[in-house]
């Protein structure tokens, strides 16, 4: 996109429900000077409205673009939060559903814009219950147990070196093809 100078982007990270997983992210677009974007189409809702379609062709992903609150702390819009609780132990894909007939009647409504969820039932996760004691009987520390799972499943942050005068950061993480199995 020609109107975005630069960008800046935090894996890991979910800025719309503060959560932390290796397979969330947010990016943050700097624009180029408004004398640099004088027709209609290089404006910050125009380049929403663009990169919202693009989105829409990406099927494996969630992607919410959406523009920085006038007054940061406030909302972009006066937002509210709901929370759907499962609490008769329906499946994950049932949810979903659920979650997509509560969208699609709240995006009807012409006071609400733009409702969305963070929930989808295709993220893959793992549950994992760990024999303490019977890693500590064969001299395992859990805390290196917990982050060889860390770095195999997601990653993890070695430490900065430095050479050809940048810092260049170090991150241990399991190869793709070797987390499918």
């Amino acid at each position: 996109m020609p109107q975005v100078q630069d960008t800046i982007s935090i894996v890991g990270y979910s800025l719309l429900d503060s959560y932390s997983a290796s397979n969330n992210a947010f990016l943050v677009a700097k624009m180029r000077p408004f004398e640099d974007r004088k027709a209609a189409s290089d404006s910050v809702r125009a380049s929403i409205t663009q990169l919202f379609s693009a989105a829409q062709q990406i099927r494996t992903a969630i992607i919410f673009p959406f523009n920085l609150p006038p007054v940061i702390g406030l909302s972009t819009s006066g937002g509210f939060e709901f929370q759907l609780e499962n609490l008769e132990g329906a499946d994950p894909a049932s949810m979903a559903s659920v979650v997509q007939g509560l969208l699609a009647a709240a995006n009807q409504d012409p006071r609400l814009a733009r409702v969305f969820s963070t929930y989808t039932a295709n993220a893959p996760s793992l549950n994992l219950d760990i024999d303490r004691e019977k890693a500590q009987s064969l001299g395992l520390n859990v805390s290196d147990v917990f982050t060889t799972l860390q770095a195999t499943l997601g990653g993890f942050f070695i430490n900065n070196f430095n050479l050809f005068g940048r810092t260049w950061q170090v991150n241990l993480q399991g190869e793709a093809e070797k987390q499918a199995g």
